[in-house]
This record gives C-alpha cells, structure tokens and sequence, in this order.
C-alpha cells in the first residue's frame, strides 16, 4: 500500500468514525416546531348588515318558534306594499342551514338547536329578515314559507349578527345550497371551522346531547300520562287509544271507557310533520292504537311526535302499531260546560306503588279541567256567539272561523272551526251569530290566546238551536 492510499484510507475511516457523533449531535440539539394554536375566528362578526344594498329587508317579531331553522314572525311598521304574507305573519325558512328536526321527527341535537335559535332571538332588541336578492323568494318545497337571512340585534348593541352563519359556525347546522348565496363563502369558513372543532352535529358520535333522549320507552295510561305529563317532556312513552279527530298533520287519541273516579276521558295529540309515512295507515279515524313517541311541549301544548311505523319490523318496539280496526268510535264528546273547562279544577287518582303489605298505594293529582280533558271530545251546550273572526290567508285555513261565545256565567270561550263549504260555498260566521248554538269538538289550549278552545272540524257539531 502507497503513502497516498494510507493517508486516504485513514482520512476516510475518520470521517465514518465521526459521521454517527455529528448525526447524533445535531439529532440531540434540534426540537421539533410546536403545533399551531388553534385560534378560532367570529365569523359571523366578520359579516355586517347593509340597509343599503340591494336585498328586501322587514324588521319583525317572533310570533312562533318552529324550530332550530324555522321561525314565524309579524312585521313591525309593515306597509302591505312589499310582498304576500298569510295572516300577517312571515314564515320564514332560513337561507344556507338545514338543522336537525325537532317536531314531528325528532333528531339528536334537535332540541338543543331550537333552544339556541329562541335563546339568540328572545335576547334581541330588533331582527331584521332579509331577501338573498332584490326580491322575497319562497321555499321551492311550500308556497307559504319565505327563504330569508335572520339577523338579530343583541340587547344592549348595536351591531347586528347573521343567525345563519352564527348556527353554521357553533355546527348547529348543515350546509343547504350554501355556496350559491349571498353569504355563502363566509358560511362555509364558519362550517369548515365547526367540523375542524368538532361542535354538536360534527362531535363524535359518543357526545351526549342532553336534550335528546334515547333510553327506555315508558307505557302509561293516558290518565297517568295527563297527570304526570311534565315529568315525561322530551322522553318515550306508549300509550294507548282511540284515534277521534285529524286536523292539519295531527291526530288526537282518545281514552275509549271514561275515568270511573271523575267521568272524564284522557286524550293526547299526536303531531306526524309533513311526511307520515306508513303512519297515516296506522292512526286511521276510529283504529285503536297503540302509539308510541316523544313527548313534545308546542305553543304552550304537549303532543306526541317522533312516531312512527316501519311495515318490515313489525315486532319493533319503537312501532305505533293497530290493536283493533274498529271506526265506528268517533269519540265520547262527553258534555261539559264551557265554566268547567274554562275555570274548573279535577282530583285525580294514580296508583303509584304498594305498601309492604301489597296494598296499592295512591297519590291525588288536582290539575286544571281544561288540561285534563285537553285533546278529548267535548259536547258543549248553551252558548251565545257574541262575535266572530275570519283567517284570511293563501293556506288551507283560509276561511277558518273563530267564534266568540258567551256561556251566561261571564265566560267567553272561542270556537275554532275549519274551513267550512257548503253548496261550494264558504260558510261565514254570519250564519252563527247571535244565535245560541250547541258545539261539539275537542278541547285545545291556545297560547296566544292563553285559554282553552273548542275546535270544531265538521260542520254539522254546530247545532244552532
């Protein structure tokens, strides 16, 4: 071996003997970079309402809270002029956002999105709806509903927010031809944002939503459920009936044998959305039926929604299903006096136990008559109308009476009817009043109104004496 191939040869083992020191060194002096923080961004705050553009815009009210993306309104300082509303109420469908379903179908965070959209609108000083161009658009699924933006000012403000991206971006929503609207580029920030923090309807599946209930189905009596029916808001329950009346998407069950103790029979509405499905087969005028929901609170109301039918699992216990086809029980329209519904109260008794000798244990519940016989035939006699009202409107209560009664006790009770024709006709509240007229229909509170109705959905329960 030469000098040169000596020298090179040492040069070279040096180099490798180092190379795994210097690796190490550099290894051992470098920290990787840390992660970015996440920082998360208003959107909603980024967006500012222009009085000046382009767009319709009518300051409102609330007038009835549907759900999460749903809402019904009243114009403030409206002229009449600008667009076609049905009673003087707007019905609007909010633009970009379609939210999970919280009445006739029930949907895990559901609830929880309605209570936000009435918690942001109830705290507001002023809302504002406003068109996606420079004309009102209807919903392309009802002439009746309006595509709008809802921006709501928050008391004590003076800036207002845009509710639709706002459930955008807490992930209350999903998106609903967002991209192509006015505010849809802001709106998909504000989603991309909800799903990279993983908010409501993009959190993992295991997150509980403490106003969605999935446990245990709970069978009651339709007296129990009258008496206790707080207790079981938002919760399954089975109860059974007779179905005695259909007005809109809703039917109402009735307790075929009256209570024993106080005469009365118990009932319950159960509201079935716009899509009832195999349902409508089951809740059939005069079908007995075993009916199985949610127990829902509307307009001051409870009802049953979230039933339904589903023909290939018949032995599914979630199923509303027929106990007997009988349809010649129309309902007990059991006579009451307008005073007794009105101002009455009712003991009623539960058994709720045993004792330790086996001896049935009960308890007395005094409740309001009127809530009591709430969505049960009645048969009231002896009122005077004194007045009437008429729903003008482009939907089907087009035509709808109100009648107000006197009942010679100083109470005033109303009598809502359905639209009524005859000889292709409508029947006008002419027709009753002054006159003293026997009504049977079932009762119904009204929270506008903040008293028992009677509705009446045939024309021949008005007897005029």
């Amino acid at each position: 071996m030469n000098k040169y191939t000596k020298v090179f040869t040492s040069l070279l083992c040096a180099s490798l003997i180092a190379l795994p020191l210097m690796v190490g060194c550099g290894t051992k002096n470098e920290e990787p970079d840390p992660p970015e923080e996440h920082v998360h961004v208003d959107y909603v705050s980024q967006l500012h309402l222009d009085m000046s553009s382009e767009t319709k815009k009518q300051e409102v009210r609330v007038y009835l809270y549907i759900d999460g993306d749903t809402t019904h309104f009243k114009p403030v300082n409206y002229n009449g002029d600008e667009f076609d509303i049905s009673d003087g109420t707007i019905k609007a469908r909010y633009l970009a956002v379609d939210t999970p379903e919280s009445t006739g179908e029930i949907q895990k965070w559901g609830q929880t999105t309605k209570n936000f959209t009435h918690d942001k609108l109830d705290s507001a000083d002023s809302i504002i709806v406003e068109s996606d161009d420079d004309k009102w658009n209807f919903d392309s699924t009802s002439s009746h509903r309006l595509m709008l933006w809802v921006w709501y000012r928050p008391r004590g403000t003076t800036e207002y927010r845009n509710l639709n991206i706002e459930l955008l971006q807490n992930g209350f929503a999903a998106p609903s031809s967002t991209r192509n609207t006015r505010y849809g580029e802001i709106g998909l920030k504000a989603l991309d944002q909800a799903k990279a923090e993983k908010l409501h309807l993009y959190s993992d599946p295991s997150t509980k939503d403490e106003n969605f209930y999935d446990g245990e189905i709970t069978p009651l009596s339709l007296k129990e459920l009258r008496c206790r029916i707080k207790e079981f808001v938002n919760k399954s329950v089975a109860v059974e009936g007779i179905v005695v009346a259909e007005f809109g998407n809703s039917v109402y069950i009735e307790s075929k044998e009256a209570d024993a103790a106080t005469g009365l029979h118990y009932g319950i509405s159960l509201y079935y959305g716009y899509k009832p499905g195999w349902l409508e087969d089951v809740v059939k005028m005069g079908n007995y039926v075993k009916v199985v929901g949610k127990i829902t609170e509307f307009q001051g109301t409870y009802q049953i929604s979230d039933a339904h039918y589903d023909p290939f699992e018949p032995e599914d216990e979630t199923n509303s299903i027929i106990l007997d086809e009988e349809h010649t029980y129309n309902g007990s329209f059991a006579e009451m006096t307008a005073d007794q519904i009105l101002n009455g109260t009712t003991d009623v008794q539960l058994v709720t136990g045993t004792d330790e000798n086996g001896e049935p244990v009960t308890q007395t519940y005094t409740i309001n008559t009127g809530d009591a016989v709430s969505n049960t035939t009645v048969t009231v006699k002896n009122l005077t109308v004194d007045r009437f009202t008429t729903t003008s409107s482009t939907t089907d209560s087009n035509g709808a009476i109100s009648l107000y009664c006197s009942d010679g006790k100083g109470n005033t009770i109303v009598v809502r009817t359905e639209p009524f024709m005859e000889n292709g006709e409508l029947v006008t509240g002419d027709r009753f009043k002054g006159k003293t007229i026997n009504v049977k229909g079932l009762v119904e509170y009204f929270q506008t109104s903040g008293e028992y109705q009677i509705k009446v959905h045939r024309l021949d329960f008005i007897e005029i004496q």
